[in-house]
């Protein structure tokens, strides 16, 4: 989960919930897959920077 300081946060499995003022990366282990929350989205600044993480950690991630 992407937290407003620009950090991640590892959840769980049993605690991921699509919430719609969250940002999640999901690690499939062969598919990598971002949730950009519905009213996050609507916050052009936060979901701009929060998306551009998230797509920065899962091309890390895909690298390994």
């Amino acid at each position: 989960m992407h937290r407003e300081e620009g950090t991640f946060e590892e959840l769980p499995a049993y605690d991921l919930s699509m919430q719609s003022d969250s940002v999640v990366i999901l690690d499939h282990g062969t598919d990598i897959f971002i949730w950009l929350g519905a009213e996050l989205s609507t916050q052009e600044g936060k979901s701009a920077t929060a998306l551009a993480a998230c797509r920065t950690l899962a091309e890390e991630l895909t690298e390994q």
